[in-house]
C-alpha cells in the first residue's frame, strides 16, 4: 500500500512542479523576448542571432526556475493533499503504533484551523 501512496504523492508533486515551472518560464521568456527584440532593433541583429539569444536566455532562466519551481510545486502539492485530507492518510494507514503520534500531529493543526475558522464566522468549503 505504501508504494501506491508514494506514487500518488510523486505524481502530485511532479505535476505541480512542471506546471509551476512552465508558467514561470513563460512569464520570464516573454520578458526576455521583449529585451532581446529591443536590443535587436537598436543594433540591427540578424534573425538567427535573435532566436539564439532568446534560446540561451530561456536556458539561463531555466537553471534558476527548476529549483524554485520544485519548491513551489512541493508546497502546492502538499497543500492540495492536506486540503483534501489526503495528507493525514499515511499516518492513518500505518499499523505501527509508533506512528500514531505523527498521525495526531498531522490531524491536530487541521482541527485547530477548522475550529478557529468556525469561531471567526467562516464556513469550511
Amino acid at each position: 500500500m505504501g508504494n501506491t501512496l508514494g506514487r500518488y504523492v510523486l505524481h502530485e508533486v511532479v505535476t505541480a512542479w512542471l506546471v509551476v515551472t512552465g508558467v514561470l518560464l513563460v512569464i520570464l521568456l516573454a520578458n526576455q523576448v521583449v529585451g532581446v527584440l529591443e536590443r535587436a532593433a537598436a543594433n540591427q541583429y540578424p534573425q538567427g542571432v535573435v532566436l539564439e539569444l532568446i534560446g540561451l536566455g530561456a536556458l539561463q532562466n531555466l537553471s534558476l526556475l527548476l529549483p524554485v519551481g520544485l519548491l513551489l510545486g512541493v508546497v502546492l502539492a502538499f497543500g492540495r493533499l492536506y486540503h483534501s485530507s489526503d495528507g493525514a492518510l499515511p499516518g492513518a494507514l500505518s499499523t505501527n503504533t509508533s506512528s500514531r503520534p505523527s498521525a495526531l500531529t498531522s490531524v491536530a493543526p487541521r482541527l485547530q484551523a477548522e475550529w478557529s475558522m468556525s469561531r471567526a464566522g467562516f464556513s469550511p468549503s
